[in-house]
């Protein structure tokens, strides 16, 4: 090997490693989640798995935050829907209706759709006045949930 050969090589690389180095450093979620939750919020599950304990926030749903009017309320019904069930939850990117709208992580909380059984825990959550429909996220999937004359 000639020494320009070698240079080349070494060139080659240097300019190729900040394209690699940042690709293999990323995170790569998981498609599902699977385990047993317990309702943090009205939009916001604990869900244990074998693997340890993910927060999952529901996709394309909006429920009362902290002091606000309808926080306990909500809370209690999401808690009620997860009770002594597993629940399954699509990580944003594996087919979920806020795909290409939403970010499948934001801080600790991977977004998903779950599901209890069959159960849309979203859909149902904004079907019994809980929640709301996101359009910027959901793209209004959950909007057909929502009863007339909601307060949304």
């Amino acid at each position: 090997m000639t020494r320009g050969t070698i240079r080349l090589a070494l060139s080659v690389i240097v300019l190729a490693a900040p394209l690699v180095v940042p690709a293999a450093a990323q995170r790569v979620e998981p498609q599902e989640i699977t385990g047993t939750a317990t309702a943090r919020d009205g939009d916001d599950l604990i869900v244990t798995t074998p693997s340890g304990v993910q927060r999952v926030r529901l996709c394309g749903i909006d429920a009362p935050d902290r002091r606000h009017r309808g926080y306990g309320e909500a809370k209690a019904a999401l808690g009620a829907l997860v009770v002594g069930r597993q629940v399954r939850c699509v990580v944003v990117g594996g087919g979920t209706p806020c795909d290409g709208r939403s970010k499948a992580r934001v801080g600790k909380r991977v977004i998903g759709q779950c599901f209890a059984g069959q159960m849309d825990l979203a859909a149902e959550m904004v079907r019994r006045g809980h929640a709301c429909d996101w359009p910027r996220y959901s793209g209004g999937w959950y909007g057909r949930e929502m009863a007339a004359g909601g307060t949304c």
